[in-house]
């Protein structure tokens, strides 16, 4: 019975012990995460800052739409390149913190962050693929409106 629970819970009765290549190699991760992290917000405050600047310099000229556009597209931008980058670094934070530790309970959630960091990535790829074929489709139906 207990054999039939534990098939349920998608758990093994055995525990997972690390190796020092497990933990090395964790370590190394968790550095390149964190590192990629920074440069992430980085990228981030960049974004923001350019949506800023092309919106004071369109409403300084007739015809701002186009900045405020720009301003909104920018800025939605930032805010969804944030949420993966958070979980990055949540995920090295708490890496780090798990090894430093020896937490397996730490280092559970660290590679749960991680694997919500790889979910937003890859919903958001099949959302900007299918994106870019209705682009694409509509291009095609367009060119053959104009006859060529």
């Amino acid at each position: 019975m207990q054999d039939q629970e534990i098939l349920d819970s998608g758990q093994s009765s055995e525990e997972l012990h690390l190796n020092d290549q497990a933990v090395t190699g964790l370590s190394v991760a968790a550095k390149w995460a964190f590192f990629l992290s920074i440069l992430g917000y980085v990228m981030i405050g960049l974004m923001v800052l350019m949506s800023i600047f092309m919106l004071l310099s369109s409403l300084s000229k007739l015809g701002s739409g186009i900045g405020i556009l720009i301003f909104v597209l920018y800025m939605g931008i930032a805010v969804l390149y944030f949420i993966p980058i958070r979980l990055l670094q949540l995920f090295a934070d708490g890496t780090k913190t798990a090894l430093a530790r020896n937490d397996e309970t730490a280092m559970g959630e660290a590679l749960e962050k991680l694997g919500k960091h790889y979910r937003f990535i890859g919903i958001l790829t099949i959302v900007l693929m299918a994106l870019y074929g209705l682009i694409f489709v509509f291009s095609l139906l367009k060119l053959g409106g104009m006859g060529m």
